[in-house]
């Protein structure tokens, strides 16, 4: 638990280090505030880890383990930060700080601190419809692509997927791919079980 707790503080930590290192440098911008779907981590982690209420918990666990978890490893399968030098602070730290985020949902499920569950799908569902909203209305005011919700990075799955749904259906399509996922994962944790 302790190493759980180190961790949750550890990511906003570093997510602080990044913008203070970013200003001094003169870079800072509003393509680097933390509103990435993997930012939402700093929000979240600490709560998980710190919060007394077990309902809370649970529930912003489901969608740590369901939702960011694979939005993590997408990251460090399809990296969008290769513009920097391998040995850069922006590379490393991106590389740093999606794997913590990789390893804090695993921690807290090899500790068996909480029971995941396919009826319990609409939790990731609400977190990416509503925090996805405002987001995204962020994104069409400034200018940002935060969730990739205006259009896919290129060299991603989500580059087929736009071109086969078009415009218009690239938001639905989004939203279905990510319920697909939560699908995935519930069912992984299920088999795992199962061998256990």
């Amino acid at each position: 638990m302790r190493v759980i707790r180190c961790v949750a503080v550890l990511l906003p930590v570093l997510e602080s280090i990044k913008i203070g290192f970013l200003t001094v440098s003169g870079h800072m911008g509003i393509g680097y505030v933390p509103l990435h779907l993997c930012s939402m981590s700093i929000f979240l982690y600490p709560i998980i880890a710190f919060s007394g209420n077990r309902s809370v918990r649970a529930f912003l666990f489901e969608i740590s383990f369901c939702t960011l978890l694979p939005a993590a490893v997408s990251a460090l399968v399809f990296p969008d930060w290769t513009m920097y030098p391998m040995i850069s602070f922006m590379n490393i730290y991106a590389y740093l700080w999606h794997t913590l985020q990789v390893l804090f949902p695993l921690f807290i499920l090899v500790r068996g601190g909480t029971e995941l569950s396919f009826s319990h799908l609409w939790r990731n569902t609400v977190f990416l419809v509503g925090v996805g909203m405002p987001v995204y209305l962020f994104d069409r005011v400034n200018g940002c692509n935060y969730w990739f919700l205006l259009y896919p990075v290129p060299g991603t799955p989500l580059v087929p997927l736009s071109g086969l749904l078009g415009g218009a259906g690239y938001l639905p399509g989004l939203l279905l791919a990510a319920t697909m996922v939560n699908l995935c994962m519930y069912g992984i944790l299920s088999v795992v079980k199962r061998r256990r």
